[in-house]
């Protein structure tokens, strides 16, 4: 950052840093002037946090029968267009959270169920996405109807970022629950990291791919000026393990390839099509006449 002090730590004089980060704070405190601070529009949310992957199993199926059948069919029906994972930092060039803002409200309402962790995971929090009635205000027709079915919230809060393990064990039991791929890398699925800064970040971000779970992080890539290094994370790593490390500047742009990731993901399943609003035919309640005209359609066809 322009301007900013950098104050590096040694543990044998970690009292006298402290206290000197700390005179340096009190006498910058009457330079403060607010510029660019505002809590405008935000105010107390009710949400449903602390998830795990136990818990995810429970909410679909109850104590005795927990399953992720009814995700697995939800994404397989075209109902659900895939999972996607957010997992965020807090940039300090960015200004309120308009990125993650941005890209979580997209994700949903292009019908994913959406992952959060980290610091990405209050800013979903604070703009009221973590409870179930969030579905009906953000997200497309077919997830407000897996979140009213099973009454899980259309973004769900797993942790901080070291935590983010638990989106690859949700992955994992997905994928074992059967119907998508067998293999994690197949998975209708992507994860972002929108405002990463630090390198905890990108070691995060390689363990997923590791894992089979392609991520696209916000902003300029670091070794972009290594063409080596780029085709390694993005088409090396892709023939190996399936799964490939973008980084992608443009909020706009990073969504749609995401989207057309899942997509492609989703074809090469050969899962029905994804079709906003158009997932399933209307059930028509039959009443007692047409039950026997079935009936004798049946009889006639087999020439009773």
């Amino acid at each position: 950052m322009t301007g900013a002090m950098h104050i590096e730590f040694d543990e044998h004089h970690a009292k006298d840093i402290a206290i000197r980060i700390l005179k340096l704070a009190i006498d910058n405190f009457s330079n403060r002037n607010g510029a660019g601070i505002s809590l405008d529009g935000f105010k107390p949310e009710d949400a449903v946090v602390g998830f795990s992957r136990e818990y995810y199993s429970y909410s679909q199926g109850g104590l005795f029968r927990r399953s992720f059948r009814p995700l697995n069919d939800a994404i397989m029906d075209g109902r659900i267009r895939g999972t996607a994972g957010v997992v965020a930092c807090h940039h300090p060039g960015v200004v309120g959270k308009s990125i993650q803002k941005y890209l979580i409200e997209e994700l949903m309402r292009n019908d994913f169920f959406v992952v959060v962790a980290g610091c990405g995971a209050h800013a979903a929090v604070q703009m009221g996405y973590a409870t179930p009635e969030a579905a009906f205000r953000y997200s497309g027709p077919g997830m407000k109807e897996v979140c009213e079915a099973i009454g899980l919230p259309p973004v769900t809060a797993i942790g901080s970022c070291v935590d983010t393990a638990r989106v690859l064990m949700v992955r994992t039991l997905m994928s074992t629950t059967g119907g998508l791929s067998p293999e994690m890398a197949g998975m209708p699925s992507i994860a972002f990291a929108p405002e990463w800064w630090s390198e905890k970040a990108l070691a995060i971000g390689t363990y997923f791919v590791a894992s089979g779970s392609t991520v696209i992080f916000g902003g300029e890539s670091p070794v972009k000026a290594s063409k080596r290094v780029t085709d390694i994370m993005e088409k090396e790593w892709l023939e190996k393990v399936g799964a490939a490390f973008f980084f992608e500047s443009d909020p706009e742009r990073m969504l749609q390839r995401g989207i057309e990731w899942v997509d492609m993901r989703r074809e090469q399943l050969k899962l029905a099509k994804y079709h906003p609003g158009k997932f399933r035919k209307e059930r028509v309640l039959m009443d007692m006449a047409a039950r026997r005209e079935m009936e004798r359609a049946a009889k006639t066809h087999v020439g009773l």
